[in-house]
């Protein structure tokens, strides 16, 4: 239970437990319409896919679509709450529905790592499907 006090140091420890909560940290982002389409864990995902892709120098372009490098290292870095293999899962479950596409490279010296990319077009489609309209800006 919340109880507001008025005491200059009830105040201040509501104000330092509210800088908790509005830092500049990292914060995940996510776009409730997307969330409730897809399921809250993809969400978070392909947002953070989408904001390494616009943030990070290791990304390449095959076949005129951006891609990103995603070892689990990174991915266990920016989701530390989830294990290896509920990462493994929420990946499997937007690559088999078709919303984030996976490429491997051959470069021998490169370990054979995964690219992915975003499937705009299939968001786009079930939103579609669901009579919504997918903001450009949601997955920025």
């Amino acid at each position: 239970m919340f109880l507001a006090t008025t005491t200059a140091r009830g105040r201040g420890i509501l104000l330092r437990m509210s800088t908790l909560l509005t830092t500049d940290t990292k914060f995940l982002r996510v776009e409730p319409s997307v969330a409730k389409l897809i399921g809250l864990n993809e969400a978070l995902m392909l947002q953070q896919v989408s904001w390494l892709y616009s943030h990070e120098h290791d990304r390449w372009y095959i076949n005129d679509y951006g891609w990103v490098l995603l070892p689990m290292r990174k991915l266990r870095k920016h989701f530390p709450f989830w294990s290896e293999r509920t990462i493994r899962r929420i990946i499997e479950k937007l690559e088999s529905d078709g919303y984030l596409v996976s490429v491997r490279c051959d470069l021998p010296e490169s370990g054979n790592p995964k690219y992915y990319r975003i499937d705009y077009d299939e968001l786009e489609a079930l939103f579609d499907r669901n009579g919504l309209e997918l903001n450009p800006e949601v997955l920025d």
